[in-house]
């Protein structure tokens, strides 16, 4: 692997075009990666529209109202994805603050838009022309970008030796000033799922930066020590501990993690999505019952177009089909952490190691969720569920994430072009 610099030098390179977008002189995107998101966006398209036409006739009578939405936002990701997969992404590195500010603004001002009273409580979107749009997708990105800044710029001092005074600054403290404000901001609207997902993305950044292995192993003893406070509330609702635990919680949330073991004890109440969701995953067996055939799209699962798509995947697609579509995710992650590990400069691999972590982690707690692995936590499936504003965000950054492939070399080294062991050594060190 190439030696990766914090951030691209200021000398213009030989192809280099003065402007945003490096048209002459760019390698190659990275075609595995390009099949591999057009496959998992055309599959999303036919599902979405196998899954929301019944619902989309009972609400609007218009069997295409979701599935026309869907793909007038996806022709113009797709269309975001092509421009972005040109842009010099390390405009980003200058771009960080103006980036993290923005969002911050948005995350700030979508308190002080009055929500419909069919989603009172909740300041997840901002309302515009009968359309909305939700800035704690934006967040995911903003966060990616200033992490990958923070981790390029003090590399070398996250990974000193120095535990509880260099890494500990720049490697936690640094990194913390600028996750939190954004998991505080997303936590009150409430969006728990996305609060995770951002949380998920700063650690995955932070790891790749270098941090200490140490604060890797306190990171999971706190984790471990969250997951037996939840399992003691599923398991012992009646325990003060429990009650305490539960009354720190949304109101919306709190039925939700005690019907998480037992969803059937309500199945006609909270947990209904959850147990018609089930059902329909059982229903598919090991084939499926075809493309189109699904029974409980027909307004026995909630709202099954968006974060229980994946339900009705499972009844129409069967098991070897939910685990093709599994398998496609896996590989897009994988290739994404690939391109990532050869990207030559330390803030674009960084870029790429937040970009791959949203998508996995995403993926893990939505299917988590759909078979009740996870507590009901309302969470999409990239590229299947409905919904403009994160479809063409994602489609963004897998544009972002092909112009990172462009500077990936795939050209083998030649015995005169591969460095020496001396050299090797050197680059290890430093």
């Amino acid at each position: 692997m190439k030696k990766q610099t914090a951030h691209p030098p200021k000398k213009r390179r030989e192809g280099d075009s003065l402007w945003l977008f490096k048209v002459r002189g760019a390698g190659p995107v990275d075609r595995v990666l390009v099949a591999l998101i057009l496959v998992i966006q055309l599959f999303g398209l036919v599902m979405l529209f196998s899954v929301s036409y019944p619902s989309a006739y009972s609400q609007y009578e218009d069997s295409f109202h979701y599935i026309r939405s869907q793909a007038i936002f996806a022709a113009g990701g797709l269309l975001i994805m092509w421009a972005a997969s040109y842009f010099r992404y390390r405009y980003l590195w200058a771009l960080r603050w103006v980036i993290y500010f923005f969002t911050l603004a948005l995350l700030v001002a979508v308190f002080f838009f009055t929500p419909p009273d069919e989603v009172a409580g909740y300041h997840r979107w901002f309302y515009i022309g009968g359309s909305t749009f939700q800035p704690s997708e934006i967040a995911k990105f903003s966060l990616a970008v200033i992490c990958a800044y923070l981790g390029a710029r003090y590399y070398k001092k996250i990974r000193s030796s120095y535990f509880w005074s260099r890494a500990t600054v720049f490697g936690v403290l640094v990194f913390l000033a600028v996750i939190l404000p954004y998991l505080v901001l997303v936590a009150l609207e409430p969006h728990l799922s996305a609060t995770v997902i951002l949380l998920c993305i700063g650690i995955a950044v932070m790891y790749a930066a270098g941090l200490d292995g140490r604060w890797c192993a306190l990171g999971i003893l706190v984790a471990a020590a969250g997951l037996t406070l939840v399992l003691l509330v599923v398991n012992q609702p009646d325990h003060p501990i429990s009650q305490m635990l539960l009354s720190m919680l949304p109101e919306h949330a709190q039925p939700r993690i005690q019907l998480w073991k037992n969803p059937f004890s309500d199945p006609l109440g909270d947990g209904m999505q959850t147990v018609q969701g089930l059902y329909a995953i059982g229903s598919g067996g090991w084939t499926g019952l075809g493309i189109g055939s699904s029974r409980q799209k027909y307004l026995w699962v909630p709202e099954p177009y968006n974060d229980f798509i994946f339900a009705i995947v499972c009844e129409e697609l069967g098991f070897i089909g939910a685990l093709v579509i599994l398998g496609l995710f896996a590989a897009l992650v994988v290739r994404m952490y690939w391109i990532s590990m050869r990207c030559p400069d330390r803030f674009g691999s960084l870029l790429g190691v937040g970009l791959a972590t949203q998508i996995g982690v995403q993926v893990f707690f939505n299917v988590g969720v759909v078979t009740n692995l996870l507590p009901n936590t309302g969470i999409s499936l990239p590229f299947f569920s409905y919904g403009g504003t994160s479809l063409v965000m994602l489609l963004g950054q897998m544009g972002i994430m092909l112009a990172i492939s462009r500077t990936v070399s795939r050209k083998k080294e030649t015995p005169a072009e591969a460095p020496s062991p001396q050299a090797k050594q050197k680059e290890e060190t430093t």
